[in-house]
């Protein structure tokens, strides 16, 4: 009983993230300039984290591209 339990929580939590993507891209359709505001921000926030690292502009777009598909 415990498995299942556990089966049925990782499939719930599949089905939430799914949901979750298609609200994200249906609020982004609907305002994209917050889109891009949030976006600019994490990016931001992301150089602030890696700059000393001197991470390229498309390796950090692809880490959060990474964090919105995981």
């Amino acid at each position: 009983m415990g498995e299942e339990l556990v089966h049925f929580r990782k499939e719930d939590e599949k089905l939430l993230r799914k949901l979750l993507e298609k609200v994200r891209a249906q609020a982004d359709k609907v305002d994209t300039k917050e889109a891009e505001d949030h976006a600019q921000k994490e990016l931001s926030e992301l150089k602030g984290v890696l700059g000393k690292y001197n991470v390229s502009e498309d390796d950090l777009k692809a880490v959060l591209a990474w964090k919105h598909a995981a």
